[in-house]
């Protein structure tokens, strides 16, 4: 099914998730829904749930964790008319730390015991910019050398998400408004040489392709944390089953950015997470 980028920004998530659910859409999430919180998510045996909390509670700023479900419920409390088995355009499924299948849905791999942790993501505030007037490039997603805090079997690299702005006055910007948003990474990780935190080639990601969202001159890059980190950890885990999203099919739920954010910020725990 073809949309193009007005159709995408303006769909409500009730009707883009239908249209997915149907098998209509497995293309990228980044410009669909314009305003709504759009969330990486993580599915796994309960007998690990805990861990893996502990875990995005240490980490938050690649893994900030905003919903959980209980075992066996694909439905998550903040969109329960949500599906995470058929609602994402596409997932990966691993096994053993092996990445083996990257369906539209994931029916036929669902468990009674699994639960799933749904996390921040940045292409949440993406608009946040465009309403700002700040043009950007999305240059993909890359593992660094930063190493996360570890969780029992959870450890490994922290991969982030680079974009590239107009220059230094719009970095301060962008730095600024995601700064106020926690929940979907908040503030850089790093602002400047790749090289400083592992990464080699800005034009060589290791996940997502480029999206251009304007045509900004060649600023310094900036680095935010990012969910995919879950896909690194789990191949050190070598869970019998783990599943996330595709590197940019990501869940659109019916919550706003800006209203969640405000939610969040009033009931956040010590800890930095919501739950």
């Amino acid at each position: 099914m073809y949309l193009s980028d007005n159709d995408l920004t303006t769909i409500t998530p009730r009707d883009f998730r239908e249209i997915v659910r149907r098998g209509k859409w497995t293309g990228g999430t980044s410009k669909a829904c314009r305003g709504y919180l759009q969330t990486n998510i993580t599915v796994l045996p309960e007998e690990y749930a805990e861990e893996f909390r502990l875990f995005c509670t240490r980490n938050p700023r690649p893994c900030p964790l905003i919903d959980i479900t209980n075992p066996g419920n694909p439905h998550p409390p903040i969109t329960p008319e949500a599906d995470l088995r058929t609602d994402l355009p596409r997932y990966k499924v691993f096994r053993d730390g092996e990445l083996v299948d990257e369906p539209t849905h994931i029916r036929h791999y669902w468990q009674g015991d699994l639960v799933s942790f749904l996390l921040g993501c940045s292409f949440s505030f993406d608009w946040l910019f465009a309403s700002a007037g700040i043009r950007f490039h999305f240059l993909g997603g890359f593992i660094t050398d930063i190493k996360c805090e570890p969780a029992g079997d959870f450890k490994g690299p922290m991969v982030v998400t680079c974009r590239q702005f107009q220059n230094n006055k719009e970095i301060a910007k962008a730095i600024e408004i995601t700064s106020q948003y926690p929940f979907l990474h908040g503030s850089p990780i790093h602002v400047g040489e790749p090289n400083v935190i592992g990464i080699k080639d800005i034009n060589k990601p290791d996940f997502c392709l480029p999206i251009d969202f304007g045509t900004p001159n060649s600023s310094g890059p900036v680095f935010w944390g990012c969910g995919i980190t879950t896909e690194m950890i789990s191949k050190e885990a070598r869970l019998p089953l783990m599943i996330t999203q595709g590197d940019t099919e990501l869940l659109v739920t019916d919550k706003q950015v800006i209203s969640f954010n405000d939610e969040c910020l009033n009931i956040q725990t010590g800890d930095g997470s919501l739950l």
